[in-house]
């Protein structure tokens, strides 16, 4: 008591003095300043009052959330509306058919829930979750106040988010069919009052047996498992007919958390479980659904230990791949465009009685099974084997006709489909997407720019080519034949990482994250160009982007289903399918063109995959290590995608490339019989002749040439010439006319796009003409000299001639002078201007032996002179 009115005495004494500040104050900001600081330290000193306030007023409002949730609901606002006939279970097959309209799968609601009418389930099972959920369910009209005003100042007290609990089994069941979960701030009490205005009507709609019997039939039970039925398959290996009170009691004490209390996890959940059954059970006497002898039983059993004994849950009916992508294609559709969950809208679709035309072509769909159950392609790995998913997509109609999600026999559709849920790393396969499309459409580069493929770096980064193999002087469409990985950084490095994440984002490329997005890890670096990417990207998603390219340019999202009828034929669903121009027609034509060097090129990475009488586009990705292969590529009637590897992402070993042998197998059949194709050039494409060294229009003077496609108009600029520069091969400079050993080498001007400080190139030395002249070689040098067999005089004016000073000696004593019979210096010994030579001769000529190296007198001696810097032919 004495501390309570010193804490008193010292709380008023700190208001005068708070009191006397302000008023000594005459300075206007300083003064809203004290008077703000009072203010913070009367709340701080009135802690229990600040939370008074606070539950006043988010009772007030809460109220007003609840009356305008009333007054919703009443008048059945068409956002908010509630519709009566997707409150109804139905248990009518679903059929799938093909594209001509042949059924090829059946599904009914089994399969993802096994709805049972109210009547089966047993009474236990109902009062257990009404007990434990909602005790006041059949009192009030689907929302409990005194729970929701008593889980709101709750809340408030713990300061939590803007989940308010206190929810009802009606509201409960909103919150299951609905897709609205958004508990942040302002759009969290928007989302209750539709929460409550939906209960609200459906208590108008529905019984509250029927009510029940929805909630119990869609509610999670953990793992994939949903409805009563199917968790008591689950956990008991029985239908919910045959529970007991205690098994019953589990079921129900589990819905707030189902994985929590999984028995069969290897955590051991068996306290909480007992502990959770117990609550259940204790709840049910106390509201008087159970007697005491009931309870009893019920908690010896609990703690005794459940009976637990997974059952089977899961459907093994037979479908395709595709047609499973075209169901949940469906499913998410029909639960965006309706609000409601994935879940929910299953139930809705499976049960239904709907029929979905895929866009499976099913002779392509069965050879595409036929290649991937061969064992052929299968390659052993350490914990299983290598997996492998394959997308076929009609171009011209962003349909997609076959798809493979798992290779081998051992799989099923059932499983994970890797051609739409996987994202791998696409190596160099997004080349082509990433940096040549963008390239090409934004005017950076054509398919003759050139750059120097040698090793380079970019700032700290030094990306290299495989097997450190370079082109040097490199174009545009042979840096794609080859996979020069330097040469797509450096177009990257001109482009811009987010310009070309913007772009893929238009090919619908969806799993690319952004420095906005996220500021630890991103995509916006250059080793993108090389696919070294946060997520990945998946097979469905890489062949839709290559579609685009064999599309002429226009990107058509792929799909799986053309249409859904209700069970009265009405079309109830079609495809969203965005239509974007990201490429003119003209550069996806040049790109296609671009692309088929990897399958015709001399160099190429995927001359496997060619087609007899098909122009064939196609690019290979190879990931560090081997760890992912892809083979992504079009003819004039379909694009495909393949990415081979594991899923535990283990080294791929394998002699080539196994994701272009199952491309090939696939296309080659699918294309057997089609009539012949190419790509059609269109009409504002022309052809040139350009310079492969510097990639502009070739002169008279270029003799490394080809002819190029280009847009019309946009034609590169004439070469600027060549130069021919004779240089010394000893020492690499420009030869002297001293130089012994020399060649012609032809130099082009350094690449346009070289001039730039974007990166740092080494060994562009053998692409660049000497400055400098050889100062090694200064003087005539004569490799050999022989004048045996020459009179004395002619021997003298010839060495004289050379440069060499001459000294003469005689052998006889008679003064005639007769010929050389021998020379000082040995027969092939190297001579430099000035150097003395002495020759003896015999005045008897007679005596002279015939010389064996007539041949190589003078005449013939071998000199080499260095050219002076400016000898050029």
């Amino acid at each position: 008591m004495k501390n309570s009115k010193s804490k008193r005495s010292s709380n008023k004494k700190e208001i005068k003095a708070d009191n006397k500040k302000v008023k000594n104050v005459n300075n206007k900001e300083q003064k809203k300043e004290l008077k703000n600081a009072k203010k913070k330290g009367f709340w701080k000193r009135h802690p229990k009052f600040k939370i008074f306030v606070r539950i006043v007023i988010v009772l007030i409002i809460l109220l007003i959330i609840i009356g305008a949730g009333v007054v919703a609901g009443i008048m059945s606002s068409d956002e908010w509306k509630v519709d009566k006939n997707k409150l109804v279970l139905s248990n009518i097959n679903t059929v799938i058919y093909d594209k001509d309209g042949l059924e090829i799968a059946s599904v009914s609601g089994d399969e993802k829930r096994r709805p049972v009418s109210l009547d089966e389930i047993p009474e236990n099972v109902k009062n257990a979750f009404v007990a434990i959920e909602d005790e006041t369910f059949y009192e009030h009209h689907g929302v409990n106040l005194k729970r929701t005003i008593g889980a709101t100042v709750t809340y408030i007290l713990k300061r939590g988010n803007a989940s308010y609990g206190g929810s009802t089994i009606t509201q409960q069941l909103i919150k299951n069919i609905f897709d609205d979960d958004d508990d942040s701030g302002l759009a969290g009490v928007e989302r209750k009052i539709r929460e409550i205005s939906r209960a609200y009507q459906v208590e108008k709609i529905l019984s509250k047996d029927q009510i029940l019997e929805l909630y119990l039939n869609i509610i999670f039970m953990g793992g994939d498992v949903y409805g009563v039925e199917l968790g008591s398959q689950y956990y008991f290996n029985k239908s919910v007919g045959d529970l007991d009170l205690a098994e019953s009691a589990f079921l129900a004490g589990i819905n707030h958390s189902p994985n929590n209390y999984n028995p069969f996890k290897e955590t051991d959940n068996s306290e909480k479980i007992q502990k959770r059954t117990k609550i259940v059970l204790a709840k049910m006497k106390e509201l008087g659904k159970i007697s005491d002898e009931e309870y009893n039983a019920a908690v010896a059993e609990v703690e005794s230990g459940l009976k637990f004994e997974r059952g089977n849950t899961t459907s093994v009916d037979a479908m395709s791949y595709l047609a499973k992508a075209a169901l949940n294609q469906v499913i998410s559709q029909y639960a965006e465009e309706n609000g409601y969950t994935i879940k929910y809208a299953s139930t809705l679709i499976y049960g239904g009685g709907f029929k979905i035309y895929a866009t499976q072509d099913s002779s392509i769909q069965q050879t595409m099974e036929n290649v991937y159950h061969d064992d052929d392609y299968i390659i052993s790995g350490k914990e299983a084997h290598a997996q492998s998913a394959m997308v076929v997509i009609d171009h011209k109609t962003g349909r997609v006709v076959g798809c493979m999600g798992g290779l081998g026999t051992d799989v099923n559709s059932h499983g994970l489909n890797r051609a739409v849920q996987s994202t791998r790393q696409p190596g160099s396969s997004i080349k082509p997407i990433a940096s040549i499309a963008p390239g090409l459409e934004s005017g950076v580069i054509n398919a003759a720019t050139v750059y120097y493929d040698l090793p380079s770096t970019f700032g700290s980064y030094p990306p290299k080519n495989a097997g450190n193999s370079y082109q040097g002087l490199c174009t545009v469409r042979k840096a794609i034949e080859v996979s020069a990985n330097v040469v797509e950084v450096k177009i990257m490095s001109e482009l811009g990482p987010a310009n070309s994440i913007a772009f893929l984002r238009k090919l619908g490329i969806t799993s690319l994250v952004t420095a906005s997005e996220n500021s630890k890890t991103n995509d916006e670096q250059l080793a993108m160009v090389l696919g070294g990417l946060t997520n990945g990207i998946s097979p469905l998603e890489m062949a839709g982007a290559y579609a685009a390219i064999a599309n002429d340019g226009v990107y058509i999202k792929p799909t799986f289903y053309t249409k859904v009828e209700d069970t009265i034929g009405n079309v109830v669903l079609e495809p969203k399918q965005e239509k974007t121009r990201v490429m003119s027609e003209a550069n996806a034509f040049i790109e296609k063109s671009i692309l088929t060097g990897p399958v015709t090129g001399s160099s190429g990475t995927a001359t496997n995959c060619k087609i007899s009488g098909m122009d064939v586009g196609a690019k290979t990705g190879t990931t560090d290590d081997n760890r992912d292969r892809w083979l992504c590529g079009f003819t004039p009637y379909y694009t495909a995608a393949t990415w081979y590897g594991y899923d535990n992402n283990e080294v791929v070993h394998s002699y080539g490339n196994p994701a272009s042998k199952l491309w090939i197998a696939v296309m080659k059949k699918i294309h057997s019989g089609l009539e012949s194709a190419q790509f059609e050039k269109p009409s504002n494409v022309v052809t040139a002749k350009v310079c492969k060294d510097s990639g502009k229009l070739a002169t008279d003077s270029c003799t490394n040439t080809y002819t190029e496609y280009f847009v019309k108009g946009s034609l590169p600029d004439d070469c600027d010439g060549h130069k021919t520069v004779t240089i010394c091969t000893d020492t690499g400079k420009i030869a002297t006319e001293f130089c012994p050993n020399i060649e012609e080498k032809s130099y082009t001007e350094i690449p346009e796009k070289e001039d730039t400080t974007l990166w740092k190139t080494s060994g562009t030395n053998k692409y660049t003409p000497p400055t400098e002249q050889c100062t090694e070689h200064t003087k005539k040098i004569i490799k050999m000299i022989n004048v045996v067999g020459m009179s004395k005089e002619d021997a003298i004016d010839k060495l004289k001639e050379l440069g060499l000073n001459v000294t003469v000696e005689t052998k006889s004593s008679d003064k005639e002078d007769g010929k050389v019979i021998e020379q000082s210096k040995t027969e092939g010994a190297e001579l430099s201007e000035g150097d003395s030579v002495t020759i003896t001769v015999s005045k008897k000529t007679s005596n002279i032996k015939p010389s064996t190296n007539v041949e190589n007198n003078i005449e013939n001696s071998n000199t080499t002179v260095d050219k002076p810097e400016n000898s050029i032919p």
